[in-house]
């Protein structure tokens, strides 16, 4: 194929965790062009330059600001704003004027919500209630991308994964590794949660089942691994792809949660302690796709990339 077939995909950060699994999902399919850009960045002339020679049918945009080191809520929600909302709108704007038909966007499980009532998992059609600048940033630029979708202007998808896991991850997990790696003991054994993780070959899969797909679906996406894991056994399975022993040890969930939020971590009592469970169900009904490589493959993917960096 050439840069003119009108199955191009364009794909914004393809150089990292995420973007370099999508570039390999789609590689022997479609090809596959890199696009660098950042908030400021004149996105029409960028999408000019790498479609010199012709044009592309999809973007991928799989970019964007997921941590900030600051904790000044106000700088953070300025960034947030600025690197995943803004940039988002304008990229997709520019996509409009390139010809781009389709825009198919990552967005997060954050957006609707970073717990969910035990038993109930998170559908695509409740309410967003995002509580993070991150969350409320993608939760703009889904607005952003509806409308330019309702006036017809573009073609977009949506996908709502959470944590996703697999070569290359960094983030939470690749703290818990370390923490693992350490030695460290974890009060976390009696920790019997429900939280959906995405093995990031299956998040890849489906980025590019929504390229081929004839009809997208109109409501937002959400995505995750078939079952969920609580928290004692995401780090036993990641204990074990390590070759480390877990070294975890009972802590009444009352007594972790009261110590975590003594110290000001709520964020951190939720991601060990709370449900995230997600209904991934109308995601499988209305694409086909369905996740086929889970847990043990992600994170043994996982720690032998970890081994060789």
């Amino acid at each position: 194929m050439t840069a003119s077939d009108p199955e191009a995909v364009l794909v914004t950060g393809a150089s990292g965790f995420i973007g370099r699994h999508i570039v390999a999902a789609l590689g022997g399919r479609r090809r596959v062009i890199p696009l660098r850009v950042r908030a400021g960045d004149d996105c029409r002339r960028a999408l000019a330059e790498k479609l010199t020679v012709g044009r592309a049918g999809v973007l991928i945009h799989a970019a964007g600001r997921a941590h900030m080191r600051d904790r000044d809520p106000a700088i953070a929600e300025h960034a947030h704003h600025r690197d995943n909302c803004e940039l988002t709108r304008d990229l997709a704007e520019a996509c409009v004027d390139a010809g781009v038909r389709r825009f198919v966007f990552l967005s997060t499980i954050h957006v609707v919500a970073t717990t969910s009532a035990p038993g109930v998992p998170l559908r695509f059609d409740q309410p967003p209630a995002p509580t993070t600048a991150y969350a409320r940033a993608k939760l703009q630029a889904e607005t952003e991308l509806t409308r330019l979708s309702r006036a017809g202007r573009i073609e977009v998808a949506i996908v709502r994964p959470p944590l996703v896991y697999g070569a290359g991850a960094k983030g939470n997990l690749a703290r818990l590794a370390a923490a693992i790696e350490a030695g460290v003991p974890l009060p976390l054994a009696r920790v019997r949660n429900r939280r959906s993780l995405m093995n990031v070959r299956d998040l890849a899969a489906l980025l590019g089942r929504l390229v081929d797909i004839e009809q997208l679906p109109a409501a937002p996406l959400l995505a995750a691994d078939t079952a969920p894991v609580s928290m004692a056994d995401l780090v036993r399975a990641l204990a074990a792809a390590l070759g480390r022993p877990s070294r975890l040890f009972p802590c009444p969930d009352s007594v972790l949660r009261l110590t975590l939020l003594g110290m000001g971590r709520t964020a951190m009592a939720e991601q060990l302690l709370a449900n995230l469970e997600v209904d991934i169900g109308p995601t499988c009904g209305a694409t086909g796709w369905r996740p086929s490589h889970g847990l043990q493959q992600g994170l043994a993917a996982f720690a032998e990339a970890r081994s060789r960096s």
